[in-house]
């Protein structure tokens, strides 16, 4: 599974502007790790479709991502806002910054 996140807005949107997306192949980790990863990225996955941010309002140096997973060629993509976040996608986001 290849996560992939592109990360603006917020304080730092001219710098994020400027960097690469983060990305995060599991078949790079070890086992424990990698099966860790993927469980947060599914659940993430399966509550993103039901937040999906839809109505969501932007607001003034809110941080927003994108996240790409692609679960073996099976592509989602999954929009989050700071303010309103599903929590297993923040948890996706702790587990990724920890392969950065």
């Amino acid at each position: 599974m290849k996560i992939t996140v592109t990360e603006r807005g917020g304080f730092a949107a001219t710098v994020l502007r400027q960097q690469p997306d983060k990305v995060v192949d599991t078949a790079e980790l070890g086992s424990a790790d990698a099966a860790e990863l993927e469980g947060a990225a599914r659940t993430a996955v399966a509550r993103a479709a039901d937040h999906d941010g839809a109505g969501h309002r932007a607001r003034p140096d809110e941080q927003n991502y994108r996240i790409v997973v692609d679960d073996h060629g099976d592509q989602t993509v999954i929009k989050a806002y700071d303010s309103t976040m599903d929590p297993a996608v923040a948890d996706l986001l702790g587990r990724l910054h920890r392969h950065w």
